[in-house]
């Protein structure tokens, strides 16, 4: 896999901020809608009344769902694009929620224990370096603070350095699950893969 830098994280979502924007603002973005978030808000902790930072906040529609809990919320990302349409929907219905462009693997220029929560949402494995970031949101919580996140299933990337360093894949994928096994992870994880489209 590539590694990427910053600068190349910060274009890429730059040149797709304007469709991303449009697509979510629209309602087709149907995996968040009806998978991921659900999920993420089912094991989120009450944060009314918190000072939250959502690292990687993109175009800003989870961060608004976070504002509407009742916390008091700062949304970063590297993508200038991104925060210009966290900006103007802001400015359009406001919630009191603060915008900038920073990087969450990085110094992010906030006082150390500023916050109550570091919150990401299915941004942190387009980073270039996650250890960075937990150290930061580390830096930023007060201390009985917590952190949350989602993130792809690690298996997305699992599997092919399983099968490259010796591991090996069990069972046919009946019923849309295999199994990989590797000496290396020490660790077996589910793949389900639909067999059928409904």
């Amino acid at each position: 896999m590539t590694q990427l830098s910053e600068a190349d994280v910060a274009a890429r979502w730059n040149d797709n901020a304007d469709q991303w924007a449009h697509d979510v603002r629209q309602g087709y973005d149907t995996y968040r809608d009806l998978f991921t978030l659900p999920a993420f808000l089912a094991f989120l902790p009450s944060i009314s009344g918190l000072d939250v930072i959502d690292f990687g906040c993109g175009e800003a529609s989870n961060t608004r769902r976070f504002a509407a809990m009742g916390a008091r919320m700062t949304g970063i990302d590297l993508s200038e694009q991104m925060i210009r349409h966290a900006r103007a929907i802001e400015e359009q219905q406001p919630l009191g929620i603060h915008y900038a462009i920073k990087s969450y693997s990085q110094n992010t220029g906030f006082e150390d224990a500023s916050f109550d929560a570091v919150v990401s949402t299915m941004a942190l494995m387009d980073g270039p370096d996650f250890p960075a970031a937990m150290r930061e949101a580390f830096r930023l919580l007060r201390p009985g603070g917590f952190i949350a996140f989602s993130i792809l299933h690690p298996l997305f990337h699992y599997s092919r350095v399983a099968m490259a360093e010796g591991g090996r894949r069990e069972g046919d994928g009946a019923g849309g699950v295999a199994l990989f096994r590797s000496n290396r992870f020490r660790r077996e994880m589910a793949l389900w893969r639909p067999t059928e489209r409904r």
